[in-house]
C-alpha cells in the first residue's frame, strides 16, 4: 500500500480526492493535512522512521498560513536526510506557467496537475503508486 499524505486546505476538494481514490486499493493510507506548518514538523520529526514518511504527496500551493510553496522548499532542504524519497504531485488550481515551471524545478516533483483532476490522471497516479510499492525500478527512472 501507498502512504500517502494530502496537503489541501479545501474540505470540499479534500472530499473529492478522498471520492476519487477510494477506488483504488494502493491508497488505504491517507494522511489529509488543511495547513502546511503541521505537515512540516511531522516531516522533521519522523525524517529517519521510512514507516511514518509517506511515499507521495499531494500538494496543493495556495493556501493561507505555510503554503504549498513553503513545504516543497522544507523537502527540498530535507530531502538529503530523508531516509526514504517521497514523490509529490502539485494539485492545484493555478494555470500559471510560471508556477509550473517552479514546481517542476524540485527533483521530488513528479507532475504539476491544474484542478480538476481528471479520473484518468488519477488511473496514471494509482499505477505510479502500485510501481512504487512494488519496486519497481521504471518508476524511480522517470
Amino acid at each position: 500500500m501507498c502512504n500517502l499524505f494530502v496537503l489541501e486546505d479545501d474540505l470540499v476538494q479534500q472530499y473529492i480526492i478522498k471520492a476519487n481514490l477510494a477506488q483504488f486499493k494502493v491508497f488505504q493510507d491517507i494522511s489529509y493535512y488543511e495547513n502546511g506548518s503541521p505537515l512540516v514538523d511531522y516531516l522533521h520529526a519522523n525524517k529517519t522512521n521510512p514507516d511514518c514518511l509517506p511515499d507521495m504527496m499531494f500538494v496543493d500551493l495556495e493556501m493561507p498560513g505555510v503554503n504549498g510553496w513553503k513545504v516543497l522548499d522544507e523537502l527540498n532542504k530535507l530531502n538529503n536526510s530523508l531516509c526514504k524519497q517521497i514523490i509529490v504531485y502539485i494539485i492545484t488550481t493555478s494555470i500559471s506557467l510560471g508556477d509550473r515551471m517552479r514546481a517542476l524545478k524540485y527533483d521530488f516533483v513528479r507532475e504539476f496537475i491544474s484542478k480538476p483532476v481528471t479520473k484518468q490522471t488519477y488511473i496514471e497516479i494509482s499505477r505510479d503508486a502500485e510501481k512504487m510499492v512494488s519496486g519497481s525500478p521504471e518508476l524511480e527512472a522517470s
